[in-house]
């Protein structure tokens, strides 16, 4: 027999087991209820733990109750749920799995070896170096596990965020896929997709993308052709880049409101810094000049920070100089924001607080007078903050008076005051739908098969339509050869950058 799945909590209690005799009673139909409360996803689906990770416990142990309970039971183990084997090259996806909430059954080698009731087999691999490991071939294994179908979004997530902390969105990735045995038809075609189509995310011309076993070749094609389309364009990274800063970002609120303050800390660093990773691997994305975008990316970056500098305070077990000296370097960077321009309320809070932080840890350091330099900066922000105006107070009466003695009456400044109040993203929406907007884009650059890199900008709110697409596409098709070219129509002009064609829509 297989093995079956193990789950990350398997096991049943002994006393169902021992009423195996009671279960094979019953009508099958009832039997077959019972059962997919154990071993379907949707059921033993768990609560999200301290690091937000949704486990699933199925319980395989009434596999082994009885021949007729197995029988019954175990296709529904394997039919209403869907397993991929995946496999890389390189260390550290495991951890980045937990710090990206991604469940995975087991990762246990000998499990992992031995399984064969997978719809997919995975192989990732990348041209990575480590200290320990040294210079990674192609076909090495050095990790693997065994995931639900329905957690693979997440891990193409996962996929996309580690491209653009490594290559900036150039994902050099090559990929192995090897569908097994749910055979041919309309229902084969549907498990095919329900564990391929998440992967059509990965665009980039710069990856290797096979597809192997048995599955629909007009399906492959497509996605093949999607997965390895030959153009890589900036504002889609950009987009994309934004979209997985604040996912991450959502992720460390919810482990701050689970209790999980360590959690929450690693992940507002980690969305704070994946602009920065991303400019690093790919010098077009700092290059973009794309307001919207960098507004947004801003806003993201000055929350976090804030935020970072917030738990720092709140931090009860540290203290001490080299605490003061860890909240000054987290707090000095707000001097690299610009005045923003969209959200103006939510940002200018983000940058009030982040000042107001500032001036708490110079005023723990016994620094007064920027103390109040970054108190008066806050204040001007946003006014209508109680807590700053005692700070002020505080500050000001520090300053005026003559001696150590009297500044002791006085009083000092202290973070214990600060409610633990993050600033949130929820209620931040796109100025438009980004997908659509690079769908569209995708839309005009395959019908004008455009050869190679380029930056595609629109900086307008509206979206692009359909006719526009086409009349885009058009006038591109007359003008491609002219670099300088003038015959574009009033809304519509194009020029070369750096060899990247830029597009503009105008009103």
């Amino acid at each position: 027999m297989p093995p079956v799945v193990t789950g990350i909590a398997s096991g049943l209690d002994s006393m169902l087991i021992s009423a195996s005799l009671t279960l094979d009673r019953l009508p099958v139909e009832i039997q077959r209820n019972i059962y997919a409360n154990l071993l379907t996803a949707e059921e033993v689906r768990q609560p999200p733990d301290r690091c937000m990770i949704h486990s699933y416990a199925f319980q395989t142990a009434i596999l082994r109750a009885n021949k007729r309970i197995h029988d019954i039971a175990y296709p529904m183990l394997y039919g209403e749920n869907h397993f991929a084997v995946v496999s890389g090259n390189w260390s550290g996806v495991l951890e980045s799995l937990k710090h990206h909430a991604v469940a995975i059954i087991t990762s246990t080698p000998n499990i992992v070896a031995r399984f064969t009731k997978h719809v997919l087999r995975l192989h990732i691999s990348y041209p990575y170096t480590d200290c320990h490991h040294g210079a990674a071939k192609p076909n090495d294994v050095r990790e693997s596990f065994i995931i639900l179908h329905r957690e693979l979004p997440h891990f193409v997530r996962l996929l996309q965020v580690l491209d653009m902390r490594l290559t900036g969105g150039t994902s050099a990735y090559k990929l192995k896929f090897r569908i097994e045995g749910k055979g041919a038809g309309a229902a084969g075609l549907r498990v095919q997709k329900s564990v391929l189509e998440p992967f059509r995310q990965l665009t980039s011309g710069y990856q290797t993308v096979k597809i192997l076993g048995d599955i629909d070749a007009a399906y492959a094609q497509g996605l093949l052709h999607d997965m390895m389309f030959p153009i890589q364009w900036t504002r889609a990274v950009e987009w994309r880049l934004y979209s997985h800063a604040v996912s991450v970002f959502n992720a460390a609120e919810d482990a701050l409101r689970h209790g999980n303050t360590e959690e929450a800390l690693v992940k507002y660093v980690r969305s704070q810094d994946l602009w920065g990773y991303a400019c690093d691997h790919n010098p077009r994305l700092g290059r973009a000049h794309d307001s919207d975008i960098n507004d947004f990316i801003y806003f993201v970056i000055t929350a976090c920070q804030a935020n970072i500098v917030l738990l720092g305070l709140k931090d009860s077990s540290r203290s001490g100089k080299e605490w003061l000296d860890w909240l000054q370097a987290q707090a000095g960077w707000i001097d690299a924001i610009q005045e923003p321009i969209l959200r103006p309320q939510a940002t200018l809070m983000a940058r009030s607080r982040t000042h107001h932080y500032r001036g708490i840890v110079h005023a723990l350091s016994g620094d007064d007078v920027n103390a109040l330099n970054q108190f008066a900066e806050a204040d001007r922000l946003i006014p209508e903050n109680t807590i700053l105006k005692s700070h002020i107070a505080i500050t000001q009466k520090r300053l005026a008076a003559p001696s150590a003695t009297e500044k002791h009456v006085v009083g000092s400044v202290h973070p214990d005051q600060l409610p633990l109040e993050p600033i949130t993203m929820r209620d931040q929406k796109f100025p438009h739908n980004p997908s659509y907007l690079i769908a569209t884009e995708r839309c005009i650059m395959r019908n004008l098969n455009y050869p190679g890199d380029l930056l595609l900008h629109i900086p307008e709110m509206k979206p692009v339509s359909a006719t526009m697409a086409d009349q885009i596409t058009e006038t591109l098709k007359k003008t491609k050869q002219d670099t300088h070219g003038t015959t574009c129509p009033s809304w519509f002009s194009h020029t070369y950058v750096d060899g990247m064609l830029m597009l503009t829509l105008e009103d």
